[in-house]
């Protein structure tokens, strides 16, 4: 937590003068570790303060994550769709559209980077931590736990993770966009995990976890910016949207036929815990 926190810090200052979107994205990044660490730790968390910080960090979070997707659609997603001459005029007017969106959210996040509201989060974030107000609120047989190894600890909370992904996965081939999104949040929540606490593991087994893993990932992500795509373009107030959304639903058809094969591929990893 106290590296995903200096990186959030680090960040924020490095936004507030002037360092551009990248620098919102890479505090998106900090929040996502800070809010998986804190469910990872959920068994051994008991403080007065836990749901005022976790009610700030989703909020920061939600108003950056929207102008990541704004950002993403306006120069990824909608770019590689209207690559081409004939592209181009059919999906110029949502790509203008989307930019001045772009620069909307930009704004918005910023607002909130700025906010005293912010300043106050991360510095309550910081004292809370550095403080051990953490575990204020743990009675004796939790505070008892905390003497346990983490090694021994860490393979009932990584089973846990992983049996939700598992879940969230079943009849693959048949999840609607929003299982796709449940299942997406779960494969995350697991990455953040290993990732915490690898280091207690053989290496070659979590390379080898870890990749299958990423590649998954990788998978459902593209999915999601395009279906995000979908979704924002249907609030823009602009015309011949109907070429570009075709387009946009091609791409995710192309891109489902290496959903299955990745999800395999993850499901025959060993866990590197076992």
């Amino acid at each position: 937590m106290r590296g995903a926190i200096a990186h959030l810090t680090r960040n924020r200052a490095a936004a507030v003068q002037g360092g551009g979107i990248e620098c919102i994205h890479q505090m998106r990044v900090a929040l996502r570790q800070l809010n998986a660490t804190l469910m990872l730790f959920e068994d051994v968390i008991a403080s007065p303060k836990a749901k005022r910080i976790t009610d700030d960090l989703q909020w920061l979070t939600s108003i950056l994550g929207s102008a990541r997707d704004w950002d993403v659609c306006a120069t990824q997603t909608l770019t590689t769709v209207g690559r081409g001459a004939a592209r181009r005029t059919t999906a110029g007017g949502s790509a203008d559209e989307a930019a001045a969106r772009r620069v909307i959210a930009h704004r918005a996040a910023m607002r909130a980077i700025r906010s005293r509201r912010s300043a106050s989060f991360v510095r309550a974030l910081e004292l809370w931590l550095a403080g051990d107000e953490w575990c204020a609120g743990l009675g004796p047989s939790m505070r008892a736990s905390l003497e346990t190894r983490l090694v021994k600890a860490a393979r009932p909370w990584l089973r846990r993770s992983a049996r939700k992904a598992r879940r969230a996965g079943k009849h693959i081939k048949r999840l609607t966009p929003k299982r796709r999104h449940r299942l997406r949040i779960a494969l995350k929540q697991l990455r953040y995990d290993t990732d915490a606490l690898s280091s207690l593991y053989p290496r070659k087994k979590v390379k080898r976890y870890g990749s299958a893993l990423r590649s998954l990932q990788d998978v459902l992500g593209d999915l999601n910016d395009l279906v995000v795509a979908r979704r924002l373009l249907g609030s823009l107030n602009c015309r011949n949207l109907s070429t570009t959304d075709d387009r946009l639903r091609a791409a995710i058809g192309r891109r489902l036929t290496t959903l299955v094969p990745a999800w395999h591929t993850f499901q025959r990893s060993i866990p590197f815990w076992e």
